[in-house]
This record gives structure tokens, C-alpha cells and sequence, in this order.
């Protein structure tokens, strides 16, 4: 693994004869000539060194062949891959089988059908993240983890060298908290609203069919289910009738029949699952509706806020997170949103507490050249197309037609979101131009109910000397730092941001990097300048996104 800094050789035969002589004696004559290669290890920690230490002799091991140039960053990642495909006697059994499990999770994301945002995708996400926690729970695991995500990363650092960044950058934080005293006026104000009448008789009309529409969902929830519990009663019948049966029963004929009721009980299963995601939105858009009703009606509670305010999606799965949010993180967040869009709801001050704190991140990742930043590949009818966003993080959410995390209803999503852990340096895939930057203090406000993409950064694809057909402005948002400035040519791989939650930042997991595509559409007809728009990319797209590097 080639990291920052440059190793001594003295320290490194060194450290390599004290701890590790016994591993390496098969190897030790090429071990030498690949250590007096590695130029640019780091000498921070003595840990680093010796995590390095220890790919260079699982390399060894796992290759076996003659090292003549050195190590370097290409070879070692070659080294993952094989790691990857658990055949080093070194790993323990345990980790094998914690990273088989990992790779099923990856495999079972992968190829399902299902679209980003469903119940099914969401479990399977949700299985594929506890594996991979699981995996990386010991040291030799998280080493590995890294060396395995690096190992499928597009390779855009070679021959690069970037400016230089401080050793650490400092990230906004928020904490919601609800305090017991802020639950209770929440919970007060519920009840009031609760027990009053809606006195607009149309907006009445529209609530009592939103009411009606969640009973026949709940009572569709409740049929399914004992259908579920009459039909497996039914199975334990004929279980009990085959197993007195005389003749027995063949073993063949016991298989095909529980093989049957399986599937039956599986269909009935997903009945029960569909029935209960129509009756949770049920529920949520007729309390929402109520609710947002009932503020109305009450000028105390709306404060010098618009009514019509209210009425987008966004507002009204603030007003039901504000009620009946599952979490302090909900909760203060919606209280906190409502009273910025000065929606008092009698109070002066919000009914619960955000607490925004400063975080340092390290921008040392000890895997990238200085200055750089990650960069990985996704799949794209087909293509490998590299996105900002780290290698091995799960893309939660596709280009496309989704299920919207907040409001659970159908909605374009027209960025691919990578579930990346919070302070990850993130960089970009291809030369490009700082065209603009979001960096105001409030974006970086980490809030569910936030609108827009927060603290984000757009760079353009190719220099602006290229005709504006042949361009591609790239947007990355929800982060906590940007490391970059307006009108900056930007390198392949150069570290451009650190991610955070900043903006409506929202979902499974909720920290995520959204990357979206602005296309060309023709030029303004006022000023003759270009205009670009966000749309998602489609097959269509490819001739151009190979033409700008993005596609290789």
C-alpha cells in the first residue's frame, strides 16, 4: 500500500526483522529488493507502518512469484483481490467466513430487482451493511476491508500531484436532542390538536377520505395476517395427517409438499409486507393532512409563516416527524425546520434542541497520494462510470424513479447516492473546472428536513474552451467541508471535499454523497450564454461520457 511520507530503509528492514522474520524467511531475498522501493509510505504511526508491513507479506505469500521492481501501489492492490478471494492460509477461519457472508450480502444487493427506496431493497441493504460491519470489527479485517475497497477503484492517481492539503479539516456536526421538558409541550400540543375538529368543510372532505383510505388499509394489514395465521394452522394440520398416513409417506413426496407450502406461506408473507408499507403511508398522509389542517386554522400556531408553506411534501413529513417522528433525530429536526419557516407553533424558540459542533477530520486517508481524494466505479448499462465517492460503499440510491426516503411516495431521483461514512475525503474522477460552490453556513446545518444539497460543489467537464455540447457539470452534495475553490482546474483523483450530512441529507444509510449530471439544453435566449440542466443519464449518454474520461 503506497501512502504519504517517505520510509526509511533502516527502519523498515528493521521493523521487518523483529516482527515479522518468520512470515517473510520464503520470500526474504525479494522482500529486500521490493522494500528499497517504497518511496512514499507514511512515518506517523508506527501502526500504519506495520499494517503496511503486513500487505507487503500477504503479497509475498499469496503471489509467490519473483519481485523485481519494488512493490508498488498497482501490485499491492493486486495483492487484495486475491485476498478478497480468502485463499491466504493466513486469515483466520472466522474472518473467511465473516467475509463469504459479506460477499452474498454484495452479491444479493447487487443482482436483485428491486427498485432503491422498496422494502426489499432496503433489507437487503440493511443485511449487506451488518456483514460488512461485522467483517470489520477486527484489526486484520478493517486493514483488509480498505485494501479490498481500494482494490476496485478506478486507478486515476498515477503520474498526478496535487496541492497540498492540511493534515486535518474541521466539519459542522449536529446533534438533536429532545429534552423530557420538550416532550412534553410536543406531546401536549399533539393531544390539543388531536381532540379539535377541522372547521373547513372542504379541507374536512379531504381528510375524512384520507382516514377512510388508512382504515382500509389497516383492516387489509389485519386480513392478511390471519390469513397468514389460518394457513399455517392449515399446514400443521396436514403435517399431522401425512405423518399418521399408512403407507408412510415417501421422503420425496414430504420434500414436494413443504417445498408447496413454502411458497404459499412466502406469497402470503409479501401480502402482509405490501399491505403494511400501503398502511404506514396511509397513516402517515392522513395524520400529516390533519394536522397541518388544524395549525392552519390556529394563526397562534402558523406564526407569520405563508399556509401555503405547508403544503409540499417536504412540509408535510416535517409536521408528522415533528408528532409522531420514531426519534429525537426526527423530531428536533422537524421542530427546528418548522420554526425557521416561521411556523412557531406558539413557541418562541423551537420545541426541541439542535446542537451544531465542530468535528476534525483527518484528510490523510493512508491509502491515496497527498491531496487526493476517493474515486470509485459504478455499474451503468453495462459501463463502469466513475463517480466521486469511495470504493466498496454501497449505492444507495440509483438515477432514477425512487420511493423518496422522506415522503415514501414516488419521486425522481436524478442523483446516484453513495452511502460513504461521514468525513470521507472525497475527489474527482477526471480534469475538471470549479464552476461553482455552495458553501454558505447554514447549508452545512446537517438537517432531515433541510432542503437542497446542502454544502455542495459543481465542477465542469471539459474546460470551458470546449463547445457546450460537449460538456458535463457534475454536482456533489451533502458535505461538510469543501476543499476546493471557484475557477480551480482540478486534477484526476484530486481530493475536492469531505463528506458529511449537510442539506436534506436523508435515507438508508442517512450520510451518503449524492452525485448528479447537468446536461447541456440549448442556450438562454436572453443572454446567449449556455444553459445546463439536471437530468439523469441515460444509455444515450455514453458516447459522451466516454468522450470526457468519465467511461473508460
Amino acid at each position: 500500500m503506497v501512502t504519504k511520507g517517505e520510509l526509511d530503509q533502516k527502519t523498515a528492514e528493521k521493523l521487518v526483522k523483529e516482527k515479522y522474520d518468520d512470515l517473510v524467511k520464503p520470500a526474504k531475498e525479494n522482500l529486500d529488493k521490493a522494500t528499497k522501493s517504497i518511496k512514499t509510505l507514511t512515518l506517523k504511526a508506527k501502526a500504519e507502518v506495520e499494517r503496511t508491513t503486513k500487505a507487503t507479506e500477504r503479497y509475498i505469500q499469496s503471489e509467490k512469484a519473483s519481485i523485481t521492481e519494488g512493490i508498488n501501489k498497482t501490485k499491492i492492490l493486486e495483492a487484495a483481490k486475491k485476498l478478497s478471494k480468502l485463499d491466504s492460509p493466513e486469515l483466520d477461519p472466522k474472518l473467511k467466513s465473516a467475509y463469504s457472508k459479506v460477499e452474498l450480502a454484495e452479491k444479493n444487493l447487487l443482482n436483485t430487482k428491486a427498485e432503491p427506496g422498496s422494502t426489499e431493497h432496503k433489507k437487503l441493504l440493511d443485511a449487506y451493511l451488518k456483514e460488512k460491519k461485522n467483517f470489520l470489527k477486527s484489526e486484520l479485517g478493517r486493514d483488509l476491508g480498505k485494501q479490498i475497497d481500494l482494490a476496485n477503484a478506478p486507478d486515476v492517481y498515477k503520474g498526478q500531484v496535487y496541492p497540498p492539503l492540511s493534515d486535518a479539516k474541521t466539519i459542522k456536526v449536529t446533534q438533536f436532542i429532545v429534552e423530557p421538558s420538550e416532550r412534553i409541550k410536543i406531546n401536549e400540543l399533539r393531544k390539543t390538536l388531536e381532540m379539535r375538529e377541522i372547521q373547513n368543510p372542504d379541507t374536512k372532505t379531504k381528510v375524512d377520505a384520507l382516514e377512510k383510505k388508512f382504515d382500509a388499509a389497516k383492516s387489509d394489514y389485519i386480513d392478511a395476517n390471519r390469513k397468514l395465521e389460518s394457513l399455517e394452522a392449515d399446514i400443521q394440520k396436514k403435517r399431522t395427517e401425512m405423518d399418521a398416513k399408512q403407507p408412510p409417506v415417501t421422503n420425496k413426496e414430504r420434500s414436494n409438499f413443504e417445498s408447496e407450502m413454502q411458497k404459499k406461506i412466502d406469497a402470503e408473507k409479501k401480502i402482509i409486507s405490501d399491505s403494511q408499507v400501503n398502511m404506514l403511508k396511509a397513516e402517515k398522509a392522513y395524520k400529516a393532512e390533519r394536522m397541518i389542517a388544524l395549525i392552519k386554522e390556529d394563526p397562534n400556531l402558523l406564526g407569520s409563516a405563508s399556509p401555503n408553506s405547508l403544503d409540499s411534501a417536504n412540509r408535510k413529513d416535517t409536521v408528522y416527524d415533528l408528532f409522531y417522528g420514531k426519534d429525537d433525530r426526527d423530531i428536533s429536526s422537524a421542530a427546528n425546520s418548522l420554526f425557521d419557516k416561521h411556523v412557531t407553533l406558539g413557541q418562541t424558540s423551537p420545541l426541541a434542541s439542535k446542537v451544531i459542533t465542530e468535528k476534525t477530520i483527518a484528510t490523510d486517508s493512508g491509502m491515496l497520494p497527498p491531496g487526493a481524494g476517493f474515486v470509485r466505479y459504478m455499474d451503468f448499462h453495462g459501463e463502469r462510470l466513475m463517480l466521486p465517492g469511495v470504493p466498496g460503499s454501497p449505492i444507495t440510491s440509483d438515477f432514477g424513479l425512487r420511493n423518496d426516503p422522506g415522503t415514501e411516495s414516488p419521486a425522481l431521483h436524478l442523483g446516484a447516492d453513495n452511502g460513504v461514512e461521514k468525513g470521507s475525503v472525497i475527489g474527482f474522477p477526471v480534469k475538471a473546472e470549479v464552476f461553482t460552490i455552495n458553501n454558505e453556513s447554514r447549508s452545512g446545518e446537517n438537517s432531515r428536513h433541510s432542503q437542497g444539497l446542502g454544502k455542495s460543489v459543481t465542477l465542469l467537464i471539459p474546460n470551458k474552451d470546449a463547445p457546450p455540447k460537449n460538456q458535463v457539470r457534475v454536482t456533489v452534495g451533502h458535505n461538510g467541508e469543501i476543499l476546493v475553490k471557484q475557477g480551480e482546474k482540478v486534477q484526476p483523483g484530486q481530493a475536492i471535499s469531505i463528506s458529511s450530512n449537510s442539506g436534506r441529507s436523508i435515507g438508508n444509510p442517512g450520510d451518503h454523497t449524492h452525485v448528479e449530471f447537468s446536461f447541456y439544453a440549448g442556450d438562454d435566449p436572453r443572454t446567449g450564454e449556455p444553459l445546463f440542466k439536471p437530468r439523469v443519464p441515460t444509455k444515450d449518454d455514453i458516447p459522451l461520457l466516454k468522450e470526457l474520461g468519465l467511461i473508460k
